[in-house]
C-alpha cells in the first residue's frame, strides 16, 4: 500500500483536527489528543522522509520511540516527530492510531453525492512527546 495523502494539520477523518497519513487500501493514520486551553501536543506529519510517498507498505506497525514514533515495515521505518507546547498543568499523552476509513452518502446536493467519513482505530499506540513548556 501507499500513501496518497499526508495532512500536517487538519486532517478530516481526525476528530480532533490534527493531522494524519491516509493509504491507497481505505486505512489511515492519525495522532489523537483532545487539546485543552493553551497547550499543542501533536505529531509533526510534515516533517517525514519525502521518499515515503514512493514506498510501497507491506503492513503498519508502529513503534514508539524518544521524541516521537516509527512507523513501517519489517524493511522500512519512518520517524515522525511529536510535540507537547503547554505549562505542564495538561496531559502530555498523545494517541497514535492506525485504522480503517469508512465513507457513506449522507444527502445530495445539486445531485453529487455528500460524503460522511469515519474512522475506526485497528491499534493505538501513546506516546509522550517531547517537552516545550512554554
Amino acid at each position: 500500500m501507499k500513501i496518497v495523502n499526508i495532512f500536517s494539520e487538519s486532517y478530516p477523518l481526525n476528530p480532533c483536527g490534527q493531522g494524519g497519513i491516509e493509504f491507497d487500501n481505505k486505512t489511515a493514520l492519525i495522532d489523537y489528543h483532545e487539546q485543552d486551553c493553551c497547550e499543542e501536543v501533536y505529531a509533526d506529519f510534515s516533517n517525514l522522509d519525502s521518499d515515503v510517498m514512493n514506498y510501497n507498505f507491506k503492513t503498519i506497525n508502529i513503534k514508539p520511540v524518544h521524541y516521537g514514533f516509527k512507523f513501517g515495515d519489517d524493511r522500512r521505518m519512518f520517524f515522525v516527530p511529536c510535540y507537547n507546547v503547554q505549562n505542564g498543568y495538561y496531559s502530555d499523552v498523545l494517541n497514535i492510531q492506525y485504522g480503517a476509513i469508512t465513507k457513506k452518502i449522507i444527502r445530495y446536493a445539486k445531485g453529487k453525492p455528500i460524503y460522511d467519513y469515519g474512522f475506526t482505530p485497528i491499534k493505538s499506540y501513546d506516546v509522550i512527546p517531547k517537552d516545550d513548556i512554554y
